[in-house]
């Protein structure tokens, strides 16, 4: 078929296309779909069945979303895993270190002894693997008491096997030998000891090699066992659980991860109002000591001079020394909350980094759009990472963005500070220029002058430092860790029952998503007659009859009887003469309706199709009555014409294409011929095929009679149902 032939079967510009074919999936599949539901269920079930019972254990935080650490330990709950999902690899060797050898017992960890004497074929292996499975001589409760590995770094990185040297000394004790490795590596192991010896006899000194490796597939099952989230959506109680073959593990586990979240809940934010806080002291008591200094000078002059006040000149003078003075400290206050965030910039978080920004204490001097589009990205990110995963485009996408904003928001500081590092230049030299021409007045009254306008500025500096203080401190308070802890983790004492009824109900849905998925590829794939309008307007031939399947009749309930149905459709085919021709196709999917209806009604009907398909395939009309056939071959036809068409109305029934001369010389001698189609069972390429060889014999086709039809609403909608009389004919 060409190309602009096959454009015409391309439904990628239906809307929809997709919503009517799955309904032709759920209508025409359906012992497909209930086989498949069955066969998932039950591949599940006997999967929850076998599962081996876990531990299982949880703990539960109360978090204040708007305190600042409540904040920062909802948002950071990434850092953690996310909020549910998988634990992560860090955590997950944090945990491994906390809780010592029993994450050995829950990975499997495998440790084998060999005698150095053979590493090619070793002359023993003592022990066999240490965990979830068995030893190969000792019982595994025998195992713990005589081995202890405590300071085995177990992380995903432990791809390569460690091997490690063992001795016994005199009393027959094992440890950990003081040269490196068998291939001269260093040892890995720091604290290992076998008390006492185990299997047979040992010599003092003796040397073995100990191997230690990871089992990588109870590590991702491992990974699995933990989910941290809020109970319900937008709740602010964090849940903590995790499962183990082990209870012990389980509880020390859920311990060791709320002790990680209550040190998360203290954030960097709260920590740069602690420096704030510091800073503020440190220039309060500068300034403090400063001040007792000036008013004993002062002091000394009123004592010897017994001047009192400046003079008049050098009021206007002193007020501006003061007003630069006080500039200049803010100014360094400026710089030093600068300093603070570029400083914080280097290891804080994007979400840190935001709360740093629009904290009270670091009122920056920013553009508010920088601000802004900061907190926008960072709230998106947030929002992201609760349902994707790092390696997501859009997550790589927004942290690339946030990067973008961040450096923008550093180089507006950098300016900033430059522009007030050159403000605090200018001041420095307003006020040194002012001073020198307070030292030109008479000495006693220019010592007063500047005693008193530096008194006065420090005086101001002292009011905005407190000022600052108070500022700083009731922010503090309310960025203070804001985490409590409701219900913490028990010793599991019986084990979880699998989740049968859920396993089932998933392996039900699992089967029939699959097998839809499955018929969805193959329906879409072919290019098969589905509707009347692709036989009537693409391939340019009437609709005589549509005829349902013997399934979906029954649910149609039409309102004339069979027998009168089956005269119309009788009337309607043998309107141009007695002798008629039924042209079957596919020859694979081939439906003998029409000539069960014809039958019924007691047309003659004679079978011209090799292989006698009548004799192998019997009728099953509706109506129930007697078959009276003519079964004559196509060659007796052809040398016999009287005898194979006898008078009265009668059907010869005929396979496409007409392969043979008799087939179609016999054809030749019909009234009309009419192709029998079977919905969803005949591709263009066939029908086109069919009407060539007629075409090509001079034969004419009348129309088509479309069997098997499935459903008063096929998979193009309803619009045919104008068009079509569902169980009899149609003009």
């Amino acid at each position: 078929m060409k190309q602009e032939e096959r454009n015409r079967w391309d439904h990628s510009n239906d809307p929809e296309y997709g919503q009517r074919l799955l309904g032709w999936i759920f209508r025409s599949h359906v012992w497909q779909l209930v086989a498949s539901l069955f066969l998932g269920a039950l591949v599940f079930l006997i999967a929850s069945l076998f599962m081996p019972p876990r531990f299982g254990t949880s703990a539960t935080l109360m978090v204040n979303k708007g305190g600042g650490g409540g904040a920062s330990l909802l948002s950071g709950l990434s850092l953690l895993g996310g909020a549910p999902a998988a634990l992560s690899d860090e955590i997950l060797t944090l945990i491994s270190r906390e809780i010592g050898w029993q994450v050995i017992d829950e990975l499997g960890l495998q440790v084998d002894i060999f005698d150095p004497q053979g590493p090619d074929a070793p002359k023993e292996r003592v022990m066999g693997r240490l965990g979830r499975g068995q030893s190969q001589k000792q019982p595994r409760e025998e195992i713990y008491s005589r081995l202890r590995l405590s300071d085995v770094q177990v992380s995903p990185d432990m791809l390569n096997t460690q091997e490690m040297w063992i001795s016994a000394d005199a009393d027959g004790n094992w440890k950990l030998g003081d040269q490196s490795g068998a291939n001269g590596e260093p040892v890995v192991g720091k604290h290992i000891s076998f008390t006492p010896h185990f299997g047979g006899s040992h010599k003092a000194g003796y040397r073995y090699l100990l191997k230690v490796r990871p089992d990588h597939e109870a590590w991702n099952s491992y990974k699995e066992s933990l989910t941290v989230g809020p109970a319900a959506p937008e709740s602010s109680v964090l849940s903590v659980r995790f499962t183990s073959y082990n209870p012990l593990l389980a509880k020390q586990a859920v311990d060791s991860i709320v002790a990680k979240y209550l040190e998360l809940s203290r954030s960097k934010t709260y920590d740069e109002y602690d420096k704030m806080l510091d800073f503020i002291d440190e220039q309060s008591g500068n300034a403090g000591e400063r001040i007792a200094t000036l008013v004993q000078e002062i002091q000394d002059i009123q004592d010897e001079t017994g001047l009192f006040s400046p003079i008049a000149q050098g009021e206007i003078t002193v007020q501006r020394m003061s007003q630069i003075a006080t500039a200049r400290t803010q100014n360094r206050i400026a710089i030093r909350q600068i300093d603070n965030v570029l400083s914080a910039m280097e290891s804080a978080t994007p979400q840190e980094l935001s709360e740093i920004i629009q904290a009270p204490a670091t009122p920056l001097e920013l553009e508010n759009s920088l601000v802004l589009k900061l907190s926008q990205q960072v709230t998106s990110l947030e929002n992201h990472l609760a349902t994707k995963t790092e390696s997501h485009p859009d997550i790589l996408n927004l942290r690339g963005q946030i990067g973008v904003t961040i450096e923008q928001i550093r180089t507006s500081l950098r300016s900033n500070r430059e522009a007030l590092n050159l403000a605090e230049s200018e001041l420095g030299g307003d006020y040194g220029r002012l001073n020198s021409e307070l030292a030109a007045m008479p000495a006693a009254n220019s010592d007063m002058n500047i005693l008193n306008a530096e008194l006065k500025s420090l005086r101001d500096i002292l009011e905005i430092l407190e000022k600052q203080r108070t500022e700083t401190e009731l922010a503090k308070v309310n960025a203070s860790m804001d985490v409590a802890l409701m219900d913490s983790a028990v010793m599991p004492a019986k084990r979880e029952k699998p989740a049968i009824g859920r396993n089932t109900a998933l392996g039900g849905f699992a089967g029939v998503m699959l097998c839809v998925l499955v018929l969805l590829f193959r329906e879409s794939g072919g290019n098969r007659f589905r509707t009347l309008k692709e036989i009537r307007s693409e391939v340019g031939l009437p609709v005589l009859a549509v005829l349902p399947g013997p399934r979906h009749r029954r649910r149609w309930k039409p309102q004339q009887s069979d027998t009168e149905l089956a005269a119309g459709l009788a009337s309607l085919l043998f309107s141009r003469g007695e002798r008629i021709g039924l042209v079957f196709l596919p020859s694979r999917h081939m439906s003998l309706d029409p000539a069960a209806w014809l039958q019924s009604q007691s047309v003659q009907l004679i079978d011209a199709m090799p292989g006698k398909v009548l004799d192998s395939s019997p009728l099953s009309a509706e109506g129930g009555l007697p078959r009276a056939q003519a079964d004559l071959s196509a060659a007796e036809g052809a040398r016999y014409p009287d005898k194979v068409l006898p008078q009265g109305r009668t059907a010869v029934l005929l396979a496409s294409p007409l392969r043979w001369n008799v087939e179609q010389e016999l054809a030749a001698r019909l009234d009309s011929l009419v192709l029998c189609v079977p919905q969803g069972a005949c591709s263009p390429e066939e029908l086109e095929k069919a009407l060539a060889v007629l075409a090509r014999h001079g034969l004419d086709c009348r129309g088509v009679i479309v069997s098997n039809w499935s459903s008063a609403r096929d998979i193009y909608g309803a619009d045919e149902l104008s068009y079509v009389s569902l169980s009899g004919a149609a003009g």
